[in-house]
């Protein structure tokens, strides 16, 4: 150390002596501490600063909407640091609406309730499978379905006549909770029921209810080549069945045999969904559509209703006579759209003139 440095350090301490002396001496400050907020035990945890900052970084640079619920949410409200620092985030999902169905039906309503278990038609499509046999069903051979659980959802299975008699069996109730699948009436204990099944499903009948359960099935096999004949005591658990039950049976089954055909079509037509806002289509024109048509070269300002293909589709529409030319004609759809028509071209025609 050198004489000028050793000469300072003791010029600092007297100085420091006689501030001490005089009670002008500088104390050290103590730091404060800002007491520690508890939190309640049923407060969530907070996110991390990070991630609260760009979650909120987010949410000021998106478009925000006011809930119906909430009368006091302003959109793009800023937070203030304070508020930020204390505020809590949950993340709740929004619950998503159970879908409820009412399987109960009057039992008023002819037609309604085999058709819940039930559904015997010709297969429109070559592409359904049996499943009894997995063998195809061809397309125009009679099938029968049943709503069972497939490929993860509630849909209608299939089978043949003589692979679904192998399905029907009867049981008796063990507990008395079953319910019966038409009348929604809980069985009893013991009680002797009929037990269709399907893939997943089995529906169980009570035995005053087989025809109407199965009138339809009766009338299509009867009159069905090579469909099988329906034989009740060759059916599984036939030999459970007391006296008085195999009576019900009996008469059950003929009785679905004097049923009408009217509510057991086994057409499949009923089946098909038509399109919202269909129209009938028009019957196809002549040899010479072009007949049918306003005289090309000059304004008949005729009206009525036209026909024209596009598509592979039969189109309809009105004729506005206002907007007629030489060359020309303008036709309405009935969705508001215009048409326009060469004269002379064999795609159009006329349906109706007015």
């Amino acid at each position: 150390m050198s004489d000028y440095a050793a000469q300072r350090e003791e010029r600092i301490k007297k100085n420091q002596e006689m501030l001490k002396k005089l009670g002008l001496a500088p104390t050290p400050k103590k730091k404060k501490k800002a007491p520690k907020r508890k939190k309640s035990s049923g407060e969530p945890v907070r996110k991390s600063s990070r991630r609260r900052k760009t979650l909120f970084k987010n949410l000021r640079g998106a478009q925000e909407t006011k809930a119906d619920d909430d009368e006091d949410f302003v959109p793009n409200e800023q937070v203030e640091d304070d508020e930020e620092d204390d505020a809590v985030y949950y993340d709740d999902k929004p619950h998503r609406a159970m879908k409820t169905t009412n399987t109960v039906q009057d039992l008023t309503t002819e037609g309604s309730h085999f058709e819940q278990i039930l559904k015997v038609e010709n297969a429109k499509t070559g592409r359904s499978k049996c499943r009894k046999c997995m063998e195809k069903l061809e397309k125009g051979e009679l099938r029968v379905g049943m709503q069972a659980w497939i490929m993860g959802r509630q849909s209608m299975t299939w089978q043949h006549p003589k692979c679904f008699m192998e399905n029907i069996s009867f049981t008796r109730e063990a507990t008395g909770r079953g319910k019966c699948k038409i009348s929604k009436k809980s069985f009893e204990a013991g009680e002797a029921r009929l037990s269709l099944r399907s893939h997943t499903a089995t529906s169980n009948v009570k035995l005053t209810l087989l025809p109407l359960c199965l009138r339809s099935f009766v009338k299509a096999v009867s009159e069905e080549k090579n469909s099988g004949d329906i034989e009740p005591h060759t059916w599984n658990g036939y030999e459970i069945l007391e006296k008085e039950e195999r009576e019900v049976v009996e008469s059950g089954i003929k009785a679905c045999s004097d049923y009408s055909h009217e509510d057991g079509d086994t057409s499949g037509k009923e089946n098909i969904r038509r399109r919202k806002g269909a129209v009938k289509l028009a019957k196809e024109p002549g040899n010479d559509p072009v007949s049918t048509q306003p005289e090309s070269g000059k304004k008949t300002k005729t009206g009525g209703k036209v026909a024209w293909k596009w598509g592979g589709m039969t189109c309809l529409g009105k004729l506005l006579p206002s907007r007629e030319s030489g060359t020309h004609c303008y036709a309405k759809t009935h969705k508001g759209n215009i048409k326009t028509l060469t004269k002379g071209k064999s795609y159009w025609w006329m349906v109706e003139e007015s």
